[in-house]
């Protein structure tokens, strides 16, 4: 679940754990916010999991449910 989108990065939940997700926000033609999200910079949880990675399922169902709640709101998401 995502918690706070801000310029630079989104926020999510997952269970116990949160995730902080680097990107950049943009605004697109066709809709109202865009975010490209870094994946090769998603590493660890946020604290107080910092020292668990985040494995590569794991990665995907984090942003399979975040372009999910994108769709959902008519956001653009694009990965990088």
């Amino acid at each position: 679940m995502i918690e706070n989108i801000t310029r630079g990065a989104i926020i999510v939940q997952a269970g116990e754990r949160r995730a902080t997700l680097p990107g950049e926000m943009f605004a697109p033609a066709n809709s109202s916010m865009g975010f490209e999200i870094w994946r090769s910079n998603i590493r660890h949880w946020d604290a107080p999991h910092q020292n668990q990675p985040i494995t590569p399922a794991e990665q995907e169902a984090l942003l399979a449910e975040v372009a999910q709640e994108f769709e959902r709101m008519g956001y653009v998401l694009e990965l990088a």
